[in-house]
């Protein structure tokens, strides 16, 4: 049987994104090793992405829809 992990990321006021619909504020946030090495093992056992109808919509040309991640 497969696990299935969820996971959500939102800011304080309850948004995702900005009000472009960027997700650039997530990135190049301090993380000690220890999380580093949570993050590394749950990436491996990734066997599939499954995103919102949001999501899938605004993929521009050449992009993967799992490049966020």
């Amino acid at each position: 049987m497969a696990t299935v992990f969820v996971h959500a990321t939102i800011t304080l006021d309850g948004y995702l994104a900005d009000p472009d619909g960027g997700v650039d504020w997530m990135f190049g946030r301090p993380s000690s090793p220890e999380d580093d090495t949570v993050v590394e093992r749950v990436v491996g056992r990734i066997g599939a992405v499954v995103g919102g109808a949001n999501r899938t919509r605004t993929i521009e040309d050449g992009e993967l829809p799992t490049a966020a991640c």
